[in-house]
């Protein structure tokens, strides 16, 4: 395999913070009357506050005000933060060791492409801060499952899109990865749409350092 870059993203594959979200916007979302089904936790994985915002008010058939909007997205925040203030290097998921020492081995680049403005509040907790070579910022760019953020992390790491591997645990992530013409690695469901699957990272690191 010709590979130059490794590309994360940061919920489900690096630490697991996505059952905090869920919690926050379903917390939220009850005091405004809203009352979201567990099954709803799909449909906002993977994706920006502003989209999920879009997603819980088309359930609820509601339209609101850009004021209500950003007043209700910041209410989210504010007790998804107050969740992960506990968060540490013990919160980071099986084999994050194991596939930056595998990058660095082969001197592989890495980029975080995440949807999470709260990014890098999370990589502070986790000791991660100086981990990757490009933060690709969610505010400049399309969310997924357009390819931009992907692409945008290929570019400023000056390395071809068909030379990254992009690790994933959401659909609307791995779509964004296939669109950029890059390799696909599903992390955790072994039914994702990906080109290679495995439970965690540190399967994947053992089984790509036989490949790279």
């Amino acid at each position: 395999m010709n590979v130059q870059a490794f590309l994360f993203d940061l919920d489900g594959v690096i630490t697991e913070s996505s059952s905090a979200h869920f919690e926050a916007w379903k917390t939220v979302a009850a005091n405004h009357y809203i009352h979201l089904p567990d099954s709803f936790e799909t449909e906002l994985k993977g994706v920006s506050r502003k989209e999920s915002t879009h997603r819980i008010l088309t359930y609820a058939k509601l339209q609101w005000d850009e004021a209500a909007i950003e007043a209700f997205m910041a209410e989210k925040n504010a007790l998804y933060l107050s969740l992960i203030e506990s968060y540490s290097e013990a919160n980071r998921l099986p084999g994050v060791t194991e596939i930056f020492s595998l990058a660095r081995e082969k001197h592989l680049k890495t980029a975080l492409v995440s949807a999470s403005k709260n990014a890098p509040t999370l990589l502070k907790a986790l000791k991660m801060d100086d981990w990757f070579d490009v933060r690709v910022d969610p505010a400049m760019h399309p969310s997924k499952p357009a390819p931009d953020l992907f692409l945008a992390a290929a570019e400023a790491l000056n390395v071809a899109p068909d030379a990254c591997i992009g690790f994933e645990d959401a659909v609307s992530g791995l779509k964004a990865i296939q669109a950029a013409h890059m390799t696909s690695v599903g992390i955790g469901d072994a039914s994702l749409d990906a080109d290679f699957t495995f439970p965690t990272l540190k399967e994947a690191a053992l089984a790509l350092s036989q490949k790279l």
